[in-house]
């Protein structure tokens, strides 16, 4: 098995785990027509369920020609911000995503409204080995520029961690 490197993919590796598992999270991404998301069943294996639905990746790298959700993440930024040490770095990731017209409205609200709820669940009661302290939602912010039948957001997490991580994880 292979090796993560560096402390942005160690974060955004564990980040991305943390929110496929949660059932809140997937459900809201994997079930596109029922009316009652949350009652839904659970799914069998979300990392397989939801493959075609969620990248590692600055955009959707497919042509989105249909009605669906759709989850990018990224590394956005990563440098020494306040801390007094060159091995502690502040990474952030941003995690956002695209929800066609005809699938936002649901009997909970607002599915992106939904979405950025569950991405903050997972991101304040989560605990990250890889970081430092707590893990924190940044900023939200609207995507610009997305075709008119699509909403797009994008949640900033941000994140302190060591450059050279105490912990090594296998993938």
């Amino acid at each position: 098995m292979a090796k993560l490197y560096g402390l942005g993919n160690y974060i955004l590796s564990e980040l991305m785990t943390k929110l496929i598992m949660d059932k809140d999270f997937n459900k809201l991404v994997y079930y596109k027509y029922e009316d009652d998301i949350f009652s839904q069943p659970d799914l069998d294996n979300p990392f397989v369920q939801l493959k075609d639905q969620i990248f590692k990746n600055r955009r959707p790298v497919k042509i989105l020609t249909e009605e669906d959700v759709c989850i990018f993440a990224h590394l956005d930024d990563i440098r020494n911000y306040e801390a007094k040490s060159k091995k502690i770095k502040t990474v952030w990731i941003d995690i956002s995503f695209l929800v066609h017209n005809n699938l936002s409205q649901t009997n909970h609200g607002l599915r992106e409204i939904a979405l950025i709820s569950a991405i903050e669940k997972v991101v304040e009661r989560g605990v990250f080995q890889s970081s430092l302290g707590a893990v924190e939602v940044e900023r939200i912010r609207a995507l610009n520029g997305v075709p008119y039948e699509w909403n797009g957001y994008s949640v900033v997490i941000k994140c302190d961690g060591f450059t050279e991580p105490y912990v090594e994880y296998e993938v």
